[in-house]
């Protein structure tokens, strides 16, 4: 994400509502982000789950351009997932990687 403005932001739709138990990301130049989530079917009513302040790589570290973060929730029922970028460590930031753990939620259908 390259704008020089913030704040940005990515929105994750996952195939149908899932049950999340821990998220890991892949980020660079990422000072502070937010994740919303939203378990509608549509892209509304989002709720912020957590906010993140990461951390600068330590100084040495110039060959490892990105910073790793596993953040464990509680049990959350999401289908979007919307990542807020607040402000950076530079002018641009990136997102490598985004990794959902949990599992869809069957969804019973009533034949009467």
């Amino acid at each position: 994400i390259n704008s020089l403005r913030f704040p940005q932001e990515i929105m994750i739709v996952l195939p149908s509502v899932s049950t999340i138990e821990c998220i890991k990301i892949c980020t660079a130049n990422v000072r502070m982000l937010t994740l919303e989530i939203s378990e509608t079917m549509k892209a509304t009513d989002f709720k912020e789950i957590f906010e993140v302040k990461l951390d600068r790589l330590p100084p040495g570290r110039k060959r490892q351009r990105y910073v790793s973060s596993s953040i464990s929730t509680k049990k959350l029922n999401a289908q979007y997932l919307r990542f807020r970028f607040h402000s950076g460590w530079k002018s641009f930031v990136a997102m490598y990687s985004v990794e959902a753990e949990g599992a869809p939620i069957e969804q019973i259908v009533s034949l009467s």
